[in-house]
Parts: structure tokens; C-alpha cells; sequence
């Protein structure tokens, strides 16, 4: 059984699709681009057997020097 997730793909349309906030003068009035959502497959790159780039999977890992060592709420 594999995990799946639902991303929202932006539908391509020949007219301009935009965010409009109180459109048509109407406070609290949205548009919004047309989004199809999708459902995709999610694999825990550390156990997949592929090969992650940024160019075919829009993935990129990196490691980084950090001084956070706790990522608990109460030492927020």
C-alpha cells in the first residue's frame, strides 16, 4: 500500500487566470486560477530506490551546519 497525497495542478487555460481579491469592487469577492487537484504517489527518498532531481522530481535535499538541536514546542 503506498501513501498518496493531493496536489492542486494550476489548469492552463488561453486566457490569463490570476488571484483577484475583492474582484468587481465587491469586498471579500475572490477569483482564483482554475487548480485540478491530483492525487500523486509519495516515497520516503531514503528507502526508494530512484534517483531524486530537482529538475524530474521538483525535490532537492541538503545538509546543512545547524545549532537546533531540540524541535520540541515547549522550548520554543
Amino acid at each position: 500500500m503506498s501513501t498518496t497525497a493531493t496536489v492542486n495542478y494550476h489548469v492552463h487555460k488561453p486566457e490569463r487566470q490570476a488571484f483577484e481579491l475583492d474582484a468587481g469592487g465587491i469586498v471579500g469577492n475572490l477569483i482564483s486560477p482554475e487548480l485540478a487537484p491530483t492525487e500523486i504517489n509519495l516515497l520516503d527518498e531514503r528507502t526508494a530506490d530512484i534517483d531524486i532531481t530537482f529538475e524530474h522530481t521538483s525535490l532537492e535535499f541538503a545538509a546543512f551546519d545547524t545549532d537546533v538541536d531540540v524541535l520540541e514546542d515547549d522550548h520554543v
